[in-house]
């Protein structure tokens, strides 16, 4: 399960509007910096504060539609939220759009975090091209044991820290088949929605403020995951992250 940790609030200026997020989200630990261009379809949506304030990752899959973490929505509504797009940094930059409707994948189960996906329909079609592009879904059954990937988000560099990234960051990290997880991590509660992906002897990984995230090819043309739940902290030697696999899962995403 996720850990929870203590209270911090950020906000964000929408002209008049105001939004604060308590940080109990995941954060890339040991990441760089990103330029725009490196992941323009990386979003951060502010879900509202009911019953808890929020600040997770997205995706941008198309104009109007948003992908991430069913953990992120589940049981929130749609008024409340934001999306933010078009800016390496969570609180300036960018463009606003307001979510209007919340698709929860029907067989999201909030204890295994199986099925763990949303897709969030914005009020306005955002402006594809330059500091904002949409990515394709991974359309295999299947990708190459210890397949470089590229995971980003907002989310702090330790997982001892309750502070929150302004600016984008992003790590490499391996993503692992099934049987790679299950028998070299002893993860035996890996579903068919699910992989898993780190680095071996720990130091780079998603952790808290990155939820909803994406995780891509290392090119990044491809969505292969969303970041989804540790396995056990964050950024430790032989604990790989879980990920929603987005195959398994494509053609729910797609008919949203």
């Amino acid at each position: 399960m996720l850990i929870l940790i203590p209270i911090l609030f950020c906000s964000l200026a929408v002209q008049s509007a105001s939004i604060e997020s308590q940080s109990i989200d995941l954060r890339i630990i040991n990441g760089l910096p990103v330029e725009v261009a490196g992941r323009p379809f990386q979003v951060a949506v502010y879900t509202g504060c009911s019953p808890t304030c929020r600040l997770c990752g997205g995706t941008v899959i198309a104009s109007n539609k948003i992908l991430t973490a069913a953990n992120c929505v589940y049981g929130k509504t749609a008024r409340p939220m934001l999306v933010y797009a078009g800016s390496v940094y969570r609180s300036y930059g960018g463009e606003i759009r307001h979510v209007k409707n919340i698709s929860v994948h029907p067989n999201f189960d909030p204890v295994t975090f199986d099925y763990d996906v949303a897709v969030l329909t914005i009020n306005q079609g955002l402006l594809l091209g330059g500091k904002i592009s949409s990515i394709p879904l991974w359309s295999m059954s299947h990708f190459n044991n210890r397949l470089p990937t590229i995971v980003s988000g907002w989310g702090s560099r330790s997982s001892a820290s309750t502070v929150l990234e302004d600016r984008l960051r992003s790590g490499e990290v391996r993503a692992f088949n099934s049987t790679t997880c299950i028998q070299d991590f002893g993860i035996t509660s890996l579903t068919s929605t699910q992989l898993c992906a780190g680095i071996e002897w720990g130091n780079k990984d998603a952790c808290f403020g990155d939820e909803g995230g994406p995780l891509t090819n290392k090119a990044g043309t491809t969505l292969l995951g969303i970041v989804s739940k540790p396995t056990e902290g964050c950024g430790l030697a032989g604990k790989p992250h879980i990920y929603t696999w987005v195959f398994p899962v494509r053609d729910w995403i797609l008919s949203q």
